[in-house]
């Protein structure tokens, strides 16, 4: 039998039960005056606040007249939210966005607004996490400076709740320099990243380091085979799913073999402390929103929340506009379900500019326009409807978009209008945060697109010349502001809608959908990235995608660059396999309706990549060369260095060697480093990568015949190429193309895995590449320098795509039924 989980009384750490004990006060959801006294607690919150509005500006009459809402004089009012750029984040009002028309019967229904602030006379002391991004709806006070917190599970407390609940984000008022504050964090989603990394919370003092930064203290960790209960909302309750953690398990990586444990472990809890370094008043005479009010933030790990996206698009604004060639462009892809806007930049130089401007699509792409926040595809819209049974003479057209206000402008460089076109340019697509939780993704962005507008750096300056950069920084913004860990607001974890996404319920998944299927359709697009954080798995690295071989050399090759560019990005972490383009989540939810397996699948589309990246550390350091040409990169990183705890400046860093390798991979870098490690050349590192498929094909191969290759040296066939080799104690690395050619290795899938070098990969037609490179030294031997490619393959449109190859063999131990394949296209593919 499970009991509530407690603070043992044997630990300075630990505490009573965390359940409502006759020694324990509890802060119970409070009446619709907003604000109650009992036992001695005094919280505040709204009772009829059913959902969130963010405000432009907390002190701005025309922000509260644009919402039609006015400041109350409640704690909340009084306390401050963290800096997060140069002024504070704004409060979440507790006006609800308007529900929307219904459409086919569907209307949006918001989740309610769980967002708390507590007082506990005792202590003197304020919690509150009514803020962007803040997640607290409970809070216990077990003995005096010893508290039970409660973190909200996504869309908490309605029928789209889901187990979600991974992310914490409050801030706390009252206590005195010295003072140590103990506190269990109660009922946190399963993952390793609490329990065998290292971890420990983030926390910002404001005004005086409102950097947040791992807190140097001890973190006890009691697993729970069962969700317990939070007091005073008994409908936030774990759903069982078949197993613990989240809802559909993404953090697998589709080939970890998983182990049964007993007893399974399902939620977790945290036990740490903070010791205030400085006096932090209860009641400041500064107003919440002002960025000298003083406060302690604290945070399961580094936050990035809408306020922070709004000003980093300021200063990226000013920053371009301070120099000459630069084009910086923002518009609004499109509205989100809560009527946020979900931002679309394009960033360039404007070397190549033309008269014209990029298309405004109706059937297409539906980019900005302000006066409508956003144009749907009619089509779709059309389809939609059909679906949904309603009449053919309603047409799913514009009436039936969801009413969303105007589209307020943020400064003289946001435009109705589209972005000028650069025909000569290829086009990078980068995109974020559609898992709300994962803030390392926008740190990561943020690092991407700052180096970008580094002027001083040639590389930098290389890139906007040679690319058209389309970035959507934040798709989830709802989910953001509103402190989930994973999902939106109707509870749906939006990178498994790609697919075949819904104009009405998935905005911003559709919108991004036609994004990328018109950039690919340009014949232009070069490398698309979507940005993500692993709460499992240590160090960055990539989720790609299984292809023809030939493709598979190029779709591993950039990734080779990366790990070449920074020491945080971990090749052999990466995972090219076909089981991971479809695993399975816990409820039932398949990778293959992700943003890098869909364009793929529709499209063939090569380098389209996911970045995961630990919260916590890394296994090591990568071993990179010195940059002498590049101030802060002479120094070279050694194999075996410890990996850091990651911080902004970790994430950043490889956010930027994204795109540093991008110049390596067209050959285009002015002060590469490639030239100073042991691949000295771009053609290097590609031989390479041939040498250690060579060798990993060839044990592969082995293992296939049982370790005896003795019977494929006697036939005839391979007996004059491997008359001189003795295949049962040669060296992999010494084997000659001619050698592997006359091993006769079919054109089925191959995947490889636990190999040295390089990372789980699936691909077929390996014999491709013999030609490709028996070819190739035929052409250097004869004194023609015929190198690798130097851009990405044309899309591979001749060859299926990989999922589609290895779906055969599937089909035909399926008895011919395509349906029992999990995750398999369907035939419209």
């Amino acid at each position: 039998m499970n009991r509530p989980p407690r603070l043992s009384s044997q630990s300075s750490m630990s505490a009573a039960p965390a359940g409502a004990t006759a020694a324990t006060t509890t802060a119970r959801r409070p009446s619709q005056t907003g604000r109650t006294t009992q036992a001695g607690v005094k919280a505040v919150a709204d009772a009829a606040s059913p959902a969130l509005i963010e405000t432009p500006s907390l002190m701005s009459p025309t922000a509260t007249a644009f919402l039609g809402v006015t400041p109350t004089g409640s704690l909340a009012s009084e306390l401050c939210s963290p800096l997060l750029g140069t002024t504070p984040p704004v409060l979440l009002s507790s006006t609800p966005p308007t529900t929307t028309t219904p459409v086919g019967g569907w209307s949006y229904q918001p989740p309610p607004n769980n967002q708390r602030s507590f007082y506990f006379e005792e202590d003197g002391l304020h919690f509150t996490s009514e803020f962007d991004s803040g997640n607290l709806i409970q809070v216990e006070r077990i003995a005096p400076m010893k508290y039970a917190l409660y973190s909200c599970p996504d869309c908490g407390n309605s029928a789209a709740q889901t187990n979600n609940r991974q992310w914490f984000h409050f801030a706390v008022r009252g206590g005195v320099k010295g003072a140590v504050l103990q506190m269990q964090v109660i009922g946190l989603m399963n993952c390793k990243m609490y329990s065998t990394v290292g971890w420990t919370p983030v926390a910002a003092v404001f005004p005086s380091k409102p950097v947040y930064q791992r807190v140097g203290t001890r973190v006890v960790v009691q697993k729970l085979g069962a969700g317990p209960a939070t007091p005073g909302y008994p409908n936030l309750t774990y759903k069982s799913l078949g197993g613990g953690g989240g809802d559909d398990g993404d953090d697998g990586d589709g080939d970890t073999k998983k182990e049964r444990k007993e007893p399974e472990t399902v939620a977790l809890n945290l036990s740490f402390e903070y010791r205030f370094e400085v006096d932090v008043p209860a009641t400041p005479q500064i107003p919440f929103g002002s960025p000298e009010c003083p406060a302690v933030f604290i945070a399961s790990n580094h936050p990035y929340n809408v306020e922070r996206q709004k000003k980093s698009i300021a200063t990226w604004k000013k920053r371009a506009a301070s120099t000459t060639h630069t084009l910086f462009h923002r518009e609004v892809l499109c509205r989100s379900l809560d009527g946020r806007e979900v931002d679309l930049l394009t960033i360039t130089s404007t070397h190549g500019k033309s008269s014209a401007l990029e298309p405004s699509y109706y059937s297409g792409i539906p980019l900005s326009s302000a006066g409508q926040g956003g144009v749907y595809d009619a089509d779709a819209l059309q389809l939609h409807a059909t679906e949904e049974g309603l009449s053919p003479t309603s047409q799913a057209d514009d009436a039936h978009i969801p009413a969303l206000p105007p589209v307020a402008a943020q400064g003289s460089s946001d435009s109705i209008t589209r972005p000028p076109s650069f025909p000569s340019k290829r086009y990078v697509l980068l995109t974020a945060r559609v898992h709300p939780g994962e803030a390392p993704a926008s740190h990561m962005m943020q690092g991407a697109i700052d180096f970008l507008l580094d002027s001083t750096d040639p590389r930098a300056v290389q890139l906007l010349k040679e690319y058209v950069f389309i970035v959507v920084p934040m798709l989830n913004p709802d989910g953001v502001a509103r402190g989930h860990s994973r999902a939106d607001t109707t509870g749906q974890n939006l990178n498994r809608m790609y697919r075949n996404p819904d104009p009405i319920k998935h905005p911003t998944i559709f919108a991004l959908r036609h994004l990328m299927l018109t950039l690919e359709a340009t014949g232009r697009l070069a490398l698309y990235i979507d940005m993500h954080a692993h709460a499992n798995k240590k160090g960055a690295f990539f989720f790609g995608n299984a292809m023809p071989i030939v493709d598979q050399v190029q779709n591993l090759l950039y990734p080779k660059l990366v790990a070449l560019n920074t020491p945080h990005f971990e090749f052999t972490g990466c995972n090219f396999s076909e089981s991971n383009m479809f695993a399975m989540g816990k409820n039932g939810e398949t990778k293959d309706g992700s943003s890098r397996v869909t364009i793929f699948q529709e499209t063939g589309f090569v380098h389209s990549y996911t970045i995961e990246s630990s919260y916590v550390t890394g296994n090591g350091q990568n071993p990179i060369a010195a940059n002498p040409a590049i101030p802060g990169e002479e120094l070279d990183v050694l194999a075996g260095t410890p990996s850091p705890k990651y911080n902004q400046a970790t994430f950043a860093d490889v956010g930027k060697a994204l795109l540093v390798a991008l110049l390596d991979f067209h050959g285009i870098n002015p002060c590469s480093r490639i030239p100073n490690g042991p691949h000295r050349t771009l053609r290097g590192v590609t031989s390479w990568l041939h040498r250690w498929l060579m060798f990993e094909v060839f044990e592969w191969y082995r293992k296939q015949l049982g370790g005896n290759l003795s019977a494929v040296a006697a036939k005839p066939s391979a007996a004059s190429a491997l008359s001189s080799v003795n295949l049962e104690t040669v060296s992999p690395l010494t084997l000659s193309v001619n050698t592997m050619m006359a091993l006769d290795i079919p054109s089925d899938p191959i995947t490889l895995k636990s190999c040295k070098e390089l990372p789980p990969t699936t691909f077929n037609n390996f014999p491709e590449l013999l030609f490709l490179m028996k070819r190739e030294q035929a052409a250097n031997a004869a004194g023609a320098a015929v190198g690798p490619q130097s851009g990405p393959p044309a899309t591979s449109k001749s060859a299926p795509p990989m999922s589609r190859v290895n779906s055969i063999t599937r089909l035909q131990t399926n008895g011919g039924d395509a349906r029992k394949v999990p995750g398999r296209p369907s035939s419209r593919r």
